[in-house]
């Protein structure tokens, strides 16, 4: 799912998917994305543009059209958050959402065992914005500092859609002053 649509930083990652000749790459707007903007959180209203508000259940029906595959896979692992664990824990092998048609593959491993299977496969490392076992793209101050940090165009470019979040840095920024 994509947070922002045409970041920069996450190219190389969908080069690397599409030169596998089996692979197909579908992107798919996060449905995060849709909450963020309808609530506008980090945004300002736009009565005159309301935004849809889909949930990850529309996000996953819509990949299972267009991919005609029934199963979904996604990377949650128990060692994510006291929630994973719990919602994991209720599957079957404690991975098979039977009812869900979901997959978790990972769901006993750490991040610890996950890149040790990536380096070990010779994969490509994914980004790691910050310290925490389960660390994707969303409006946090350690993606705005790694942005910062790696990629300001693609800061300007999560600042565009949440103009808002500028704060977070500035509150940072502030207060180490």
């Amino acid at each position: 799912m994509e947070f922002i649509p045409n970041l920069d930083h996450l190219k190389p990652y969908q080069k690397w998917v599409e030169r596998y000749e089996n692979a197909d790459l579908t992107i798919l707007p996060h449905w995060m994305t849709s909450y963020y903007m309808h609530h506008n959180y980090y945004s300002f209203p736009r009565p005159d543009k309301p935004v849809k508000l889909f949930k990850q259940s529309d996000v996953e029906e819509k990949a299972r059209k267009l991919t005609e595959c029934n199963w979904i896979v996604f990377g949650h692992k128990q060692a994510d958050s006291l929630n994973r664990r719990l919602m994991l824990k209720g599957y079957k092998f404690n991975a098979i959402n039977e009812t869900g048609k979901k997959i978790y593959p990972l769901s006993m491993w750490n991040k610890k065992q996950v890149i040790n299977y990536i380096e070990l496969k010779n994969l490509i490392r994914p980004i790691e914005y910050g310290k925490k076992n389960s660390n994707g793209l969303d409006i946090t101050i350690d993606v705005i500092l790694w942005l910062k940090k790696n990629n300001n165009k693609d800061l300007e470019k999560l600042f565009s859609v949440f103009p808002l979040a500028k704060q977070i840095l500035f509150e940072y920024e502030n207060k180490r002053k």
